[in-house]
Formats: C-alpha cells, sequence, structure tokens
C-alpha cells in the first residue's frame, strides 16, 4: 500500500516543482504552436483543425495554470528562480497567436503555391487543363475548381464548416458574385472566395 506522503511525493516529482517546467512542457507549447500554424494555414481555416487547436492551446495554458498555482501554494521559491522555463509556455501561446492574427500561415502558403495557382488558372482558362482534373494547385488539396467570367475559382479541400473557402483569379476586377459567394481581394489577380449556401 502506497503511503499518502509517497504519492504526494510522486505527484510533485512528475510536476517537477522544484525545478519548474520541463522540456516535455516546452515541446508540447511548441508543437501546439506547429499545429495552430497548420489549422489557420487556408482561408477559411480547417474548420475541425482550428476547433482542435483552440482545445489543445487551451490545454496547455491550463497545465501551465495549475503547475504555477501549486508551486506558490507550496511556497517553493527555488521554482521561481528559473523564470526562463516559466515563461517558455507563455511568449510561445502570445506568439501564436499573433502569427495565426496576423494571417502569416495563410500568407506564406499562399506565396509557396502563387506559381502553381498562377500556372493552373491560366490553363483551366485557356480550356488545356480540364477543372475536373484537378486535384492539387501547390500546397493546396482542393474540390471544387471551376471556370467563371474572367476567370476561374476553386475550393480548397476540408475548409469551413458550413461555406468553404478557396481562391478565385479574375485579373479583371472582382469576380462575379454567384449566389450568397463572398470575394475578398488578396493579391494580385487573386481573391478568397467563401462558398455560401
Amino acid at each position: 500500500m502506497v503511503s499518502r506522503d509517497a504519492a504526494e511525493g510522486a505527484v510533485l516529482r512528475e510536476l517537477r516543482l522544484p525545478r519548474g517546467p520541463s522540456w516535455i512542457s516546452h515541446a508540447f507549447a511548441a508543437l501546439a504552436l506547429a499545429y495552430a500554424v497548420y489549422a489557420f494555414s487556408v482561408p477559411g481555416s480547417y474548420f475541425f483543425a482550428g476547433m482542435l487547436a483552440f482545445w489543445v492551446w487551451a490545454i496547455v495554458c491550463a497545465v501551465w495554470l495549475i503547475r504555477l498555482l501549486v508551486a506558490a501554494v507550496l511556497r517553493r521559491t527555488t521554482t521561481f528562480r528559473r523564470v526562463g522555463h516559466w515563461l517558455v509556455t507563455p511568449v510561445v501561446a502570445v506568439l501564436a497567436f499573433t502569427i495565426v492574427q496576423t494571417g502569416a500561415p495563410l500568407r506564406v502558403r499562399f506565396e509557396l503555391s502563387h506559381g502553381a495557382m498562377d500556372s493552373t488558372a491560366r490553363a483551366v482558362i485557356a480550356g488545356t487543363k480540364a477543372p475536373r482534373t484537378v486535384r492539387r494547385i501547390g500546397f493546396w488539396d482542393v474540390t471544387t475548381v471551376e471556370r467563371i467570367r474572367g476567370g476561374m475559382r476553386f475550393l480548397v479541400a476540408d475548409t469551413g464548416f458550413l461555406d468553404p473557402a478557396g481562391f478565385a483569379y479574375s485579373p479583371n476586377g472582382t469576380p462575379e458574385v454567384i449566389g450568397e459567394d463572398y470575394y475578398a481581394h488578396y493579391a494580385g489577380p487573386w481573391y478568397i472566395w467563401e462558398e455560401s449556401w
């Protein structure tokens, strides 16, 4: 039978309270950052991945806060001597929030895919590539690809919940609105397209 003191000692050792957060905590924060960048690297975000990224960050921050409160309650002053270890998770959380809010993941993925997007758009408009045969454009897995008046558009797979999103190529200005679709200029002849039901 394990005594209560031994059990409390095991919990304290697991929390590594005398030393503060460990490299394992830092690794989880870094993975959560990478996952958030992935989830928001498409127009409209990967809906379910975006929701999961939110919950992953909620858990990472909750564990960090619980560890901090336990250390404060136990008055482990040696815990706070390694302040840098305690700051890693909040700094990475602020970094993740800032990166997502600035739209940097989408911008990077767009720039990496830009050449393939332009050539595919020209081929679809010219009729040398059938829209139904296109499954990938640059770093985007695509579902719907279609010609529109003066351009073309495509939806990125797994985006949105009810309203999927993608891009429209329209060198002559904002594409013609079909139904309740929404367009927002993004860069050059490219617009972000949200297909509405």
